[in-house]
């Protein structure tokens, strides 16, 4: 992981690099006053570096993205966090956030089931 001066973190996966930027994780973070700022490094950090699944979005208009899925089990409450990054393949950068979306969701609820048949990778002991 890398902090740029710019505010945005790059994340090296093999030889790819995801690039994310703070100011769109704030309005998210604005919305739930759970999320605090100082929190953004290690939130993303560990969604990112350890997670549950990645699928791959559709490409309907044009719109390609891959969406981050991460199972958070907080004092028995079970939380899904999706990233859905867009990817622009410049420079090899998977480009910033587009949305950060929790759900407190069964588990079932947590892919689309187009998304499903395009699996990626997912953690071995994955709870989704």
């Amino acid at each position: 992981m890398r902090v740029n001066a710019d505010g945005s973190i790059d994340f090296l996966r093999g030889k790819q690099t995801y690039r994310f930027e703070k100011q769109n994780y704030d309005r998210h973070a604005k919305k739930r006053p759970k999320i605090l700022h100082q929190k953004f490094l290690n939130e993303i950090e560990t969604t990112i570096t350890d997670p549950d699944c990645i699928t791959v979005g559709s490409q309907l208009n044009k719109e390609n993205f891959y969406r981050v899925v991460y199972f958070d089990d907080i004092r028995g409450t079970r939380f899904l966090t999706f990233w859905k990054i867009p990817v622009f393949y410049h420079n090899k950068n998977f480009a910033v956030i587009a949305t950060a979306i929790e759900k407190n969701a069964p588990n079932f609820y947590a892919i689309n089931p187009l998304e499903n048949r395009k699996v990626p990778w997912r953690k071995t002991n994955s709870q989704i």
